[in-house]
């Protein structure tokens, strides 16, 4: 292992980044504690806003709902561009 999930998602500062799970997803049971420990980079830079983490219940199905959340997500970073 090179390095924690965490430290690559700060390396992706200042750009925007979407963390997206839901509850009982067991491939991303670290999601929060990742955008926890990632955060404060982007706070220190004052973009905490360009950092976003969506928790969703239920298990690893994309649901319509979350899929809309990314999209409306996607486009409020791509559509400036």
């Amino acid at each position: 292992q090179v390095a924690d999930i965490h430290h690559i998602v700060t390396l992706i500062a200042p750009r925007p980044f979407l963390i997206s799970t839901a509850k009982d997803d067991p491939q991303s049971a670290d999601a929060e504690e990742i955008y926890k420990k990632a955060l404060p980079v982007y706070e220190k830079h004052g973009i905490a806003n360009r950092l976003a983490f969506y928790c969703y219940p239920g298990g690893e199905a994309l649901k319509l709902n979350m899929r809309i959340n990314a999209y409306n997500w996607l486009d409020s970073w791509l559509m400036p561009y």
